[in-house]
């Protein structure tokens, strides 16, 4: 069954009127989480809130996929995203081809990048095939993404552009969910809605919340048009 992941309800307020909210579950140990089973147009599937970061994330997908009784047996991550690049506008939406930490960094030892961790790629790939069935009702371009347990700001984008990609998006939980998927061999895409230009001025706080209803509303957008 297919399990889609955000890092807030609230990024996905303009979708949730749309479905058939069957049950709602809620955990003691992850207060802050919610796994929601709904259908939309007789199709099954769940909404998890995994809460924000890549911590949180990881821990709570790692939960539902051990949980055979779930049934999870795809995955597509979808939410706003910082932004590093140039021709491209507040909410244009991605398909991920590939992820990776920006905050790691061990390069003290010999052969080691940033974004580098022992024993393991650099790079986390999302799915080619889920990523090609996804995307033949969307046509999205793809792009890179980074992520770490942070706010990314305009400091980040000379080093993120140095070591990574000068073309990226920028979150707070992908890597590790692609991370976890991989070592559940369950298939893994990600949709990234752009939310701000990392390489523009802060905006004020009327800015954010006229940006984030237009991403919010290409949020609802995208998954109306999967489940068409």
């Amino acid at each position: 069954m297919l399990l889609i992941v955000v890092a807030e309800e609230e990024e996905i307020e303009q979708f949730i009127p749309h479905l058939n909210i069957k049950n709602i579950y809620e955990f003691d140990t992850f207060s802050f989480c919610k796994l929601m089973y709904v259908s939309l147009k007789n199709k099954n599937f769940y909404i998890a809130i995994s809460g924000v970061g890549k911590v949180n994330s990881a821990l709570f997908l790692s939960y539902l996929l051990s949980n055979k009784k779930y049934n999870i047996t795809r995955i597509l991550n979808i939410g706003p995203a910082g932004f590093i690049g140039k021709n491209a506008h507040i909410s244009d939406a991605f398909m991920i081809s590939d992820s990776f930490y920006y905050d790691v960094n061990l390069t003290v030892l010999p052969h080691y990048e940033y974004g580098k961790l022992p024993n393991i790629n650099k790079e986390f790939l999302t799915s080619k095939v889920l990523n090609n069935e996804l995307n033949s009702k969307l046509n999205l371009a793809f792009c890179q993404n980074v992520t770490a347990d942070k706010f990314a700001s305009k400091s980040d984008v000379e080093f993120i552009q140095k070591n990574f990609s000068k073309f990226t998006t920028v979150d707070m939980e992908l890597t590790a969910l692609i991370h976890t998927s991989n070592f559940f061999n369950i298939p893994i895409s990600s949709i990234k809605i752009i939310s701000d230009k990392l390489e523009e001025n802060t905006n004020s706080n009327n800015d954010y919340k006229l940006k984030s209803l237009i991403w919010k509303a290409k949020i609802a957008t995208i998954l109306l048009k999967l489940f068409s």
